[in-house]
């Protein structure tokens, strides 16, 4: 239903043709219609069907916004060879028809209609049949009937025709059955009993079912394993906590990825808009041949859940056009970290491929990476990445600020370019470490190295490799180019020694990045020891950085680099919703199953706020609810009681739902709450004193019409007393018309017997 069809022009009507080579046949037609577009209020679909120039549902179609509506042919179509369903816009309609899916069946009528379930016989065969002396025929196939095939069925004198095929029968045949059926006297039918048998074949169903038993046993022990495994697969893959989603990729779907191992899944359940799409051609990886497309909207946010506050976590999100949408042109929009500006997503050209990370602090029990439109190409996304970090990484990332990469920021320098990335397992928090050329010479180590200092963490196979300087060059260089001036940079580098040292041999060299930024002292990097050097103060103020090792005067070795990441500093310059009204508003949403645009942060950006809310950026903390509207939403159940905890809300507009239960006493309670609309709903009993007399005293405006079993104080009683009082008035009436009842019958009887004495 995520895909439709509609004409080219969208003036002219749409057809669907089949054909048939027998004429006698009847066919049953189910049409299947989604909208797929977001319309504006002068926006209108609205289309008629007909098939074989028939009318083929009674009023027009508007389909709703991705909510599958199904139609089928009131009447058989029969009689044609060429049948066509036309779909014929209305001329109050501005958009052309559309059909998502279509079925045609045609009826095959059976010889032999099972009996249904509900209506068919169930039990033994009744005894009672044994007293029916004359019959001759007795039909009881296709029911359900159980138990023996009873000895009495073979004495009945003139029974020629018995048929008890298609019931659940079991045991021995009876044998003067089977002498008459051999004889020719009697017709039997004894089809579709599984566990009936003939004197002599039961010893061999016997051993055939012991048989069954065994191997089912079997199967039914290396399925019940195989299950276990698979739990024990996922509980390793949620006890390291990734989250791996492979975006457009079919619901519930899941694979393991044959390099990493790691369970990729489907995005369906992390986000509800979206248009899933494949690649014309398949990737390189098979992570990027799907997206999910974003065409409608725009501000569309996934919604990883299953994470902790307060804990560090790397976010990867991946991006490959590959000219999915046949448009050959790479659009460009922002990807939103939460409510800060992440990063700008745009291409060099259609076929480039890479992804951006951002390592930080989850300041919610969610995490929110939303892609907005910005009106240059429709926003989409390859695949999302999310991996725990230990607290101690990446000190610089914290509440307040975050750090960013993109694709060759974090680099393996060492290794051979033709060497696969390397990532889980080799690390076990899955970073992605590359290889890269350079004016440089590699060597490497077959011996692992270790690693003292738990706030850094790169995996031993990086740190076994490591590059020098060419051509017996003392000084290296590491360079790479800023996105943006105004970028700021935290380098991390790491070295280790490789080669055993002579006594007479000494490795000593200088580090320097950027323009003014030395460190202190000298780098003698210990034998299969990782050592780690951070920037103490950010790099910034350049569009081009380098960083230069430089070999002592009193060293004998050239400098050494082994690893290098490189990472900008993302300011977190909003400040997202109040923590109590996101809890309440996302119950909200949770309890009445809301649609709109209810995704990432409800107030900030303020210009991608839910609709239906009005927030307050007055004060110097957080953005507050000031007013949620959700009339005419669709609502269902009783008032949720996480309004109560929008304590500074102001308005709230409830009406023409379908709300049921009582007016809760919390809304009274609510400070600031100036108007409240409950019109037109199904709620019941007492409206609560509180929101009274806030009424009365004039500080609320207070609407509750509509709703005829809901009743303020003074009327309740009122309504209460009237209905004893009508009680009490019917009760006696009815008892008194009972009892002229009886009285009536009873002379009627009395009336009766006298009559028939006086014939007499």
């Amino acid at each position: 239903m995520m895909t439709a069809v509609r004409p080219l022009n969208n003036s002219d009507a749409l057809y669907f043709n089949w054909t048939t080579t027998d004429y006698s046949l009847q066919f049953h037609v189910n049409m299947h219609f989604a909208e797929l577009e977001l319309l504006g209020p002068n926006m209108t679909r609205e289309f008629t069907v007909c098939c074989d120039n028939n009318s083929f549902y009674n009023s027009p179609i508007r389909p709703e916004y991705l909510v599958t509506t199904t139609i089928q042919n009131p009447q058989l179509l029969r009689g044609q060879q060429n049948y066509t369903c036309s779909f014929t816009k209305t001329p109050n309609s501005n958009f052309p028809p559309i059909l998502n899916a279509i079925e045609i069946f045609a009826i095959l009528q059976l010889p032999t209609t099972p009996t249904r379930e509900e209506d068919g016989l169930k039990g033994k065969i009744t005894a009672s049949l044994a007293n029916i002396k004359y019959i001759q025929s007795l039909d009881l196939s296709w029911n359900y009937l159980t138990g023996p095939v009873p000895n009495f069925l073979g004495d009945l004198p003139f029974l020629s025709s018995l048929n008890l095929s298609g019931n659940q029968l079991s045991g021995l045949i009876p044998s003067n059955l089977i002498e008459k059926s051999e004889k020719g006297s009697l017709k039997l039918s004894l089809d579709g009993n599984p566990d009936l048998c003939v004197p002599g074949s039961c010893s061999r169903h016997s051993s055939k079912r012991k048989i069954t038993v065994l191997i089912a046993a079997s199967v039914a022990c290396v399925v019940i394993l195989s299950i276990l495994l698979i739990i024990l697969r996922r509980f390793k893959w949620r006890k390291e906590g990734f989250i791996s989603i492979d975006c457009g990729i079919a619901e519930y779907s899941t694979y393991n990825d044959k390099y990493t191992t790691i369970t990729y899944q489907s995005d369906a359940k992390f986000i509800d808009t979206g248009v899933d799409k494949e690649l014309p051609e398949p990737a390189f990886n098979k992570l990027l041949n799907n997206v999910r497309s974003f065409p409608n909207g725009s501000r569309n946010c996934y919604n990883l859940s299953e994470i902790t506050k307060g804990n560090k976590y790397l976010v990867r999100a991946y991006f490959f056009y590959g000219n999915y949408d046949g448009e050959n042109r790479a659009p460009e929009f922002d990807l939103y970290f939460g409510v800060n500006l992440w990063t700008t997503i745009s291409f060099r050209y259609p076929f480039e491929a890479f992804y951006e990370e951002i390592i930080t602090v989850a300041t919610m029990n969610f995490i929110s990476i939303c892609l907005l439109d910005t009106g240059s190409g429709t926003p989409f996304i390859s695949a999302l990445e999310l991996r725990p970090l230990k607290s101690s990484m990446y000190s610089p990332a914290n509440e307040r600020q975050s750090l960013q990469s993109r694709t060759r920021a974090r680099l393996d320098v060492g290794s051979s370019t033709n060497s696969l990335d390397l990532r889980y397992p080799e690390d076990p928090f899955d970073l992605i470490w590359l290889s890269e050329d350079g004016n440089w010479s590699s060597f490497n180590t077959p011996q692992k190295v270790i690693n003292p200092n738990e706030a850094f963490q790169p995996p031993s196979a990086v740190m076994m490799t490591a590059i020098r300087p060419g051509n017996d060059n003392n000084e290296l260089y590491y360079s790479w180019t800023a996105r943006h001036s105004f970028m700021q940079f935290h380098v991390y580098m790491y070295f280790a020694e490789l080669e055993r040292l002579e006594p007479n041999m000494k490795r000593e060299f200088t580090v320097c990045c950027g323009t003014d930024s030395c460190f202190d002292g000298h780098i003698s990097p210990e034998y299969l020891v990782t050592h780690t050097l951070l920037t103490n103060q950010p790099l910034s103020g350049q569009h081009t950085y380098s960083c230069s090792f430089k070999k002592t005067p009193s060293s004998t070795l050239p400098p050494i680099l082994n690893a290098i990441e490189t990472l900008a500093i993302l300011q977190h310059n909003s400040t997202p919703t109040r923590d109590q009204d996101v809890d309440a508003i996302l119950d909200i949403k949770a309890a009445y199953q809301v649609k709109r645009n209810w995704m990432g942060d409800p107030c900030v950006p303020k210009n991608y706020s839910w609709q239906g809310l009005t927030c307050d950026y007055t004060l110097s903390h957080a953005p507050q609810i000031l007013s949620l509207n959700l009339s005419s939403a669709g609502l269902n159940g009783e008032i949720a009681a996480s309004l109560a905890n929008l304590n500074s809300i102001n308005s709230l507009d409830l009406s023409w739902n379908n709300l049921t239960g009582p007016v809760p006493n919390f809304l009274g309670d609510l400070p600031f709450l100036s108007s409240l609309n409950l019109s037109g709903n199904k709620l019941s009993g007492l409206v609560p004193s509180n929101l009274l007399e806030k009424s009365k005293k004039g500080s609320l405006k207070l609407s509750v019409d509509d709703n005829p079993d809901l009743c303020v104080s003074d009327s309740c009683s009122e309504d209460s007393n009237k209905q004893k009082i009508i009680i009490l008035v019917v009760a006696p009436l009815a008892f008194v018309v009972i009892l002229l009842i009886l009285l009536i019958i009873l002379w009627r009887f009395k009336w009766r017997k006298q009559g028939k004495h006086s014939i007499a």
